[in-house]
């Protein structure tokens, strides 16, 4: 059960973010997760996301890339090996789906302004 739940099972709300006219993000389970226009492609996206964790001071600590997918794990300016971002995409026929977290315990702020970072690199 998550924080806020009553005893009655009322249900949660997953967290929403909307960046522009068609792009909505979804947080849960300490992941964002984002379908961006399938005219988004996953190395474009990722070179994106580069340049987006770089200009923030981040190191990044692994990266792999093909035409479908994308992984990049890195960490924020300050710290030794945790916590750590990774993301993760991958296309699909109708989006380029990118989920991001903070490993170890996640950080709903930090995945949100750094998804928002990324939609705007992106022009979207």
């Amino acid at each position: 059960m998550c924080v806020g739940c009553g005893m009655a099972l009322l249900g949660c709300k997953t967290p929403t973010y909307r960046y522009g006219d068609s792009i909505e993000a979804t947080y849960g389970r300490r992941t964002l997760t984002a379908r961006l226009p399938v005219t988004v492609r996953v190395p474009a996206a990722m070179a994106a996301l580069d340049e987006v964790l770089r200009d923030r001071g981040y190191t990044v600590l692994e990266t792999a890339v093909t035409e479908d997918a994308g992984r990049c794990v890195s960490r924020a300016p300050r710290f030794t090996s945790y916590p750590r971002m990774v993301t993760e995409m991958r296309q699909t026929a109708s989006a380029c789906v990118v989920t991001m977290r903070n490993e170890p315990f996640g950080d709903q702020d930090q995945v949100e302004q750094m998804m928002r970072a990324l939609v705007e690199r992106l022009g979207l």
